[in-house]
């Protein structure tokens, strides 16, 4: 039976014309002119136009990648961690491949950190394997790899580095540079425009059912990673609309989807909002194996399309046409059932609410993800709240975080939900129960772990008995006070540095278990003294001589030290690490943790700072910046009292040579979020 016809232009193939438009509107470039290499993978598929603009203003001749193969991705990226997702992959190859071909010496990789926002304040980070893509690659390319950090918004202050480092790198005056960009940028623009007219033309055409395909530039318009899904949808007479051709500007995502920091999942949640408008939209959602952003996103998309039919689909390098089609074809077959047993409708959000600014409830859980809970417990409990700490995870805890996740998400969350969920399970809570989450600013997974509890609580009938609370160092801040929320950072600092010490000199110990069990009171002690709301210096210098003064085999720095970084819930807590550091010590290793929460606060403040002034946010930056100069006074005081050696534990600025004056060698273990990776 011949498919009907199309209502409207194949639009794959449009949007990819149009943005050639754009590439070749710049002009013929002279052979004479430098040539710069560009990928066409990743961000790229998006900023293209404004990338050849801006070179091409600058001079140069842009030669961009041919599109990725899978004889490429095998003979040029090689080597490539294997948990690291196929478009990193394919990436990786196209850069060696452009450069192997000889057409150019020098490739030029912009870091996309922030795309421009829909609106002001709006978040818009990008994934964090695309914004380090430039580092995994300049060891092997060196000075053939010319790259900048871009953040795309408004702020003024946000092109001063970038510009700065590329006047550099390119020869070119900074005013040049500034010029180049921004006439770029109106060129970009103009392809923005043209592009969302597509889109709305296809809206405007009469069907009766299409497809939205939903996704990251490069899972959509780049053809290898998607096992050509264009070609495939049009075969199967199945009309396709790409979702950044969609008016999304025109959906406005109130705060409630504060906690989705990710620029490109708050774009999906916007086209999920027209599908839903549209009873005539099905979408599908195209990905790639293992990507948390996404794990998180796939949660809130049966919310609002209750009953609508819809796709997964995530590729990786183990992927085939025959199974893509034959999901395809189901797919089609269960969107013609329901047009023929549903009237056209337009179904009501059934969105799960987000966090609120207070809670409610009086009784307040923290997650044991570690010592450190118990000092916000301590904190809570020393301004009159009720608060506990759940008991520590262990294997029955890790085996409901498994069944109560789907396996996309970062390891914490598995954790962290096992621990959940067997609270909910076990404990006769209360309505009105809070389960805090201690969470930073930042673009990370974590902020998103609260709408997944909550939506997790839900579906078990049970978000009535227990409101989910992620709360920053801020938002704590109107719960318990400026003074409080400095003996926090006190304590967390306190327990950085015992913690630290305990795990240097656990390995030298004469009797088992000693480091162990003096690190156990000395925690002891140091919550009763914040709870009190006394100074924690006394405390802290006792227990550090006691933690120096039992008895030693040995002097730290004795044995191979090995450095332990990466996330910090994983890195941190025992049974999310396997039992990394005590396994790492039964093999003759010291470990050296990278630091811990009150180090990554001070981390966090100083780049919210200089964030919020990039933004012309100059009250929210001095308020920042004076919170920031009070923890690191408080953090002088603490460190002062203690010996030199010890004291430097709690500096990230110092590593582990300096700190206990014997030289740092053998391996660096870096702890993921799935699972732990090992480098020379």
């Amino acid at each position: 039976m011949p498919n009907p016809p199309r209502p409207f232009p194949e639009l794959f193939a449009a949007r990819q014309a149009l943005l050639e438009s754009y590439l070749s509107s710049n002009g013929e470039a002279a052979t004479s002119k430098p040539k710069l290499g560009l990928l066409s993978t990743l961000l790229n598929l998006e900023f293209l136009p404004l990338w050849t603009r801006f070179l091409a203003e600058l001079g140069y001749e842009s030669v961009i990648a041919s599109w990725t193969t899978s004889a490429g991705v095998q003979e040029y990226a090689r080597g490539v961690p294997a948990k690291v997702c196929l478009p990193i992959k394919a990436a990786i190859a196209q850069a060696k491949a452009l450069l192997a071909t000889g057409e150019t010496d020098r490739v030029f990789l912009p870091t996309v950190l922030e795309c421009p926002g829909r609106k002001r304040r709006e978040p818009s980070h990008t994934c964090f394997f695309v914004q380090q893509l430039p580092d995994m690659l300049r060891c092997e390319l060196k000075g053939q790899l010319i790259s900048a950090q871009f953040a795309l918004g408004d702020g003024l202050f946000d092109a001063i580095e970038p510009v700065l480092s590329l006047a550099e790198a390119l020869h070119r005056p900074v005013d040049a540079v500034l010029r180049a960009l921004a006439k770029a940028k109106t060129s970009y623009a103009e392809y923005l425009a043209a592009r969302k007219r597509l889109g709305e033309a296809a809206l405007l055409s009469s069907f009766d059912r299409a497809v939205v395909v939903l996704g990251r530039p490069y899972n959509l318009h780049d053809a290898f990673l998607n096992l050509s899904l264009a070609r495939h949808l049009e075969r199967l007479g199945l009309p396709a609309i790409p979702s950044d051709l969609l008016p999304l500007d025109t959906i406005q995502l109130d705060e409630r989807w504060e906690t989705v920091p990710w620029f490109y999942n708050r774009e999906q949640l916007r086209a999920l909002e027209i599908i839903r408008r549209d009873s005539r939209l099905f979408p599908i959602l195209v990905s790639s194996y293992g990507c948390g952003l996404d794990a998180f996103l796939v949660k809130h998309l049966e919310e609002p399309l209750a009953g609508r039919p819809r796709l997964l689909l995530e590729f990786d390098e183990h992927r085939g046409e025959a199974g893509l089609v034959t999901r395809l074809e189901a797919l089609a077959d269960e969107i013609e059932a329901h047009l023929r047993s549903h009237k056209a409708s337009i179904t009501m959000p059934a969105v799960t609410p987000g966090p609120r600014p207070l809670p409610v409830g009086k009784r307040f859980f923290i997650p044991n993800f570690s010592d450190h809970a118990r000092v916000y417990a301590a904190v809570l409990r020393s301004e009159g709240h009720n608060c506990k700490v759940l008991p520590e995870s262990d294997e029955r805890t890790l085996q409901l975080g498994e069944q109560h996740s789907s396996g996309r998400e970062c390891h914490p969350y598995t954790v962290l939900a096992g621990q959940l969920v067997r609270f909910a399970q076990e404990d006769p809570s209360d309505d009105g129960d809070v389960l805090l989450l201690p969470i930073c600013p930042a673009s990370c997974l974590l902020r998103q772990y609260g709408d997944a509890f909550r939506i997790l609580l839900q579906r078990r009938g049970l978000a009535s008995r227990l409101e989910v609370w992620e709360a920053t160092l801020e938002q704590l801040e109107r719960l318990v006070g400026i003074p409080a929320l400095l003996r926090l950072y006190q304590g967390l600092l306190a327990t950085d540095v015992l913690s630290t010490l305990a795990v240097r000199l656990r390995p030298y110990e004469r009797f088992l278990g000693a480091a162990d069990r003096c690190l156990a009171e000395s925690m002891c002690r140091l919550v009763e003294t914040v709870v009190g709301g006394r100074r924690i210096n006394g405390v802290l210098s006792q227990a550090v001589a006691a933690m120096m003064g039992f008895p030693r085999l040995g002097t730290p720095g004795d044995r191979p030290v090995v450095g332990v970084a990466g996330d910090v819930y994983t890195r941190i807590n025992p049974s999310g690490n396997g039992h990394l550091f005590q396994r790492l010590e039964q093999m003759g290793c010291e470990v050296w943790p990278s630091p811990y929460f009150a180090e990554l606060a001070d981390l966090s403040a100083t780049w919210q700072a200089r964030r919020l002034a990039g933004r012309g946010r100059l009250k929210d930056a001095a308020w920042q910046e004076l919170s920031l100069q009070l923890t690191l006074r408080a953090r002088r005081r603490l460190l002062s009292a203690l010996p030199r050696e010890v004291g430097a534990i709690g500096s990230a600025s110092q590593i582990p040579a300096s700190a206990l004056g014997r030289e740092f060698l053998g391996l660096t273990i870096l702890c993921g979020t799935n699972q732990s990776e090992f480098y020379k």
